[in-house]
């Protein structure tokens, strides 16, 4: 509950920054870092920052509908829009049900959260670096209209290791609808981190 009286944080910096230190006490056993859409940029700067802090290297990083970051991606300040604009944002991206959007009192809870994650989406500026060292799988989805398998194989320039792309059903909020592939592909990327998983 604590978390919840907290403002969000809007910016991907000390967001990452702050998760790397949360999950850190935590690395004393074998890991991996995974994200669906922005939480896979989030989990691809959470990584880096372990690593500055010499911190064990994940198995994998695991990105799902996720477009590398070093991508170019469309010049919006949906962020900075009004509340009409946000809950018309969500209903095109079908990744929210129709009874949260028809529920004034849950939206006035939701929105400043998806302000800020769009905030922190919208101001991301990628930062070159080596490439990390642990496995990187692209998840991608057949009907994803914003994440193309293109762009997804753009993933194996931010690693030493395997970089492997797999594609499952569903559109971009494929995980919602059925997690039992999904969750084979995290199953594989952590008990066969040097293989290439299948969907």
């Amino acid at each position: 509950m604590t978390r919840l009286r907290q403002p969000p944080l809007e910016r991907m910096e000390p967001l990452a920054e702050l998760l790397a230190k949360e999950i850190g006490p935590f690395l004393d056993r074998p890991y991996a870092l995974f994200g669906h859409s922005l939480g896979g940029l989030i989990a691809f700067e959470v990584a880096r920052h372990l690593r500055a802090e010499d911190a064990p290297p994940p198995l994998a990083l695991v990105v799902a509908a996720t477009p590398p970051p070093h991508s170019s991606r469309p010049a919006r300040r949906l962020h900075e829009g009004s509340e009409e604009e946000l809950i018309a944002e969500l209903r095109k991206l079908n990744g929210t049900p129709a009874e949260v959007l028809a529920n004034r009192e849950l939206l006035h809870l939701l929105l400043p959260i998806v302000r800020a994650d769009l905030a922190v989406m919208e101001t991301y500026e990628y930062r070159p670096d080596r490439p990390l060292e642990c496995a990187i799988v692209a998840v991608g989805a057949e009907e994803d209209r914003l994440v193309s398998p293109a762009r997804l194989s753009d993933w194996g320039r931010h690693t030493t290791a395997r970089a492997s792309v797999v594609m499952l059903p569903g559109d971009h909020f494929f995980l919602q609808r059925d997690l039992a592939p999904l969750l084979g592909v995290l199953r594989a990327s952590v008990e066969r981190p040097g293989e290439a998983p299948h969907g």
